[in-house]
């Protein structure tokens, strides 16, 4: 599920797409669908539950995904060109934002991580050991 829409990324660039811009109006598409798959991916190995339903975090996700998907389009449509310090500036919050997700030091607010924990990985208790099992000796 895409958190953002083309006129949206519109206002964020201050470009306007259609059939014959450059880039056309589908491959922005395409990048807010992709972008929105990544965070969706990394939500998912996080632990939340999708779709997200809570308000804020709902708008959270909106601004990283355009813009995520602002500068995938704009170095896309313009890699000829050194990039504007508003576009580095998209790129490494979104890149930053899914690290933060990955390391578990950015919450979604509102949203719990789901899932049953797995005991799998729990550290197990041992009985406590006496002299012979440490020194060999009694």
């Amino acid at each position: 599920m895409a958190y953002c829409d083309a006129e949206g990324l519109q206002n964020l660039m201050g470009m306007t797409f259609d059939e014959v811009s450059q880039p056309p109006i589908d491959e922005v598409e395409d990048a807010i669908t992709n972008i929105a798959g990544e965070i969706d991916g990394v939500l998912e190995a996080a632990g939340y539950a999708l779709p997200v339903a809570a308000e804020a975090a709902l708008s959270m996700l909106e601004q990283y995904n355009k813009f995520g998907a602002g500068a995938r389009v704009w170095f896309s449509a313009f890699s000829d060109m050194e990039a504007p310090e508003r576009v580095k500036y998209w790129r490494d919050s979104y890149n930053a934002f899914l690290q933060r997700i990955k390391a578990g030091t950015q919450k979604l607010p509102g949203e719990d991580i789901s899932g049953e924990e797995d005991i799998a990985f729990d550290v197990a208790p041992h009985p406590a050991r006496d002299g012979f099992w440490l020194t060999g000796q009694d």
